[in-house]
């Protein structure tokens, strides 16, 4: 399937359905450098519980169209073109819960706070800021020289994209989250996204609910402990299809 977003821009993407009354749709959201296919684990998911499900790849990458990425800035308007999907379907596919990874979780998170039609976001390693992530990712990749390049990016951010990485703030939208319960799940050995930084979205969150997977590396609770995250992740989305709030869990 193809959606276009508001800026023009082609994303590709596929979805599982459920036809009948479904209580949810899941849509997936990759991280950076990677594509749908990372929303496999979701789609499993989702068929265990019955509902429908929704992956695509962001703009400049894998299969859909766009120049070049923003690292989540303006990826915003790829998830937008989703949910606009999953709403105008005749055939009612459910409650929308965004499931992302990283540049998708914090990509999902900030939409949340902007669009009631999201009713709960699971988000695997959200960065605090586009700033935060981008000194991280240097640090990681160019060490004694990571400032200096996370400096020149920054400053081509604005240039180029007119987008100040400190104002990509899923921090600041996690307190938006009213009314939308939020599951942010934590890699214990993350480099990128480190708990200590995660555990401050989950916090923020008026219905936030943290889980620190101990073992993984960033972008890797799937991989290191799936029966965990599918357990956490099961259980948290069979409360959302309730009209009950969800009160926020002792951490894990």
């Amino acid at each position: 399937m193809e959606l276009r977003t508001s800026d023009g821009i082609r994303i590709s993407g596929w979805l599982r359905r459920r036809d009948g009354s479904a209580p949810v749709c899941l849509i997936a959201c990759h991280g950076y450098r990677g594509s749908s296919l990372q929303s496999l684990p979701w789609f499993q998911l989702a068929e265990r519980l019955g509902c429908s499900c929704l992956a695509f790849d962001f703009r400049a990458h894998d299969h859909s169209g766009g120049g070049f990425t923003t690292c989540g800035a303006k990826e915003i308007l790829d998830l937008a073109a989703a949910v606009d999907y999953v709403s105008s379907e005749p055939r009612r596919l459910g409650r929308i819960v965004v499931c992302g990874l990283s540049m998708g979780a914090s990509t999902g998170i900030r939409l949340a706070a902007q669009d009631p039609r999201i009713k709960a976001v699971i988000a695997e390693s959200p960065y605090l800021t586009l700033e935060h992530a981008t000194h991280a990712w240097c640090r990681a990749t160019a060490g004694p020289f990571g400032p200096l390049l996370s400096e020149a990016m920054c400053r081509a951010a604005k240039a180029r994209w007119n987008v100040e990485p400190a104002e990509v703030s899923p921090m600041r939208a996690a307190a938006a989250l009213v009314d939308t319960p939020l599951l942010v799940l934590a890699a214990g050995r993350d480099k990128l996204a480190p708990p200590e930084s995660v555990r401050k979205i989950a916090e923020a969150a008026p219905l936030g609910q943290l889980v620190v997977l101990k073992r993984a590396m960033h972008a890797a609770c799937w991989a290191t402990d799936g029966a965990t995250v599918a357990t956490v992740a099961e259980a948290f989305i069979r409360r959302v299809t309730t009209p009950m709030q969800v009160a926020p869990k002792p951490d894990i």
